[in-house]
């Protein structure tokens, strides 16, 4: 969550496009509260991140999505797809892993 204070502090301009991809990068990390922060700061960047960002968020809400232990995680995921103006996709609780 200190990332996404941090991120707060600086407009999405300021942000190199090193910077984001290396925080996109992050995701990769299969600790969830990394990948929450990640989101959350992806989220703040708005449409500066989603061209790179939004498939990778998109992709990792299918894994999280229905699960009652990540419930936290798939809407954050959900807000800062909706902060980029990405469409999430909708939950598929039918074939989600628990």
């Amino acid at each position: 969550m200190l990332l996404v204070y941090l991120m707060l502090w600086l407009s999405p301009e300021q942000i190199e496009d090193g910077t984001v991809t290396d925080l996109i990068s992050l995701l990769n990390i299969p600790d969830q509260a990394v990948r929450d922060g990640v989101a959350g700061a992806l989220g703040v960047l708005r449409r500066r991140a989603k061209p790179n960002a939004a498939p990778k968020l998109q992709e990792l809400l299918t894994e999280v999505d229905c699960r009652a232990a990540t419930a936290g995680s798939a809407e954050i995921i959900r807000e800062a797809l909706d902060k980029m103006r990405s469409k999430a996709p909708p939950p598929n609780c039918l074939t989600a892993r628990n």
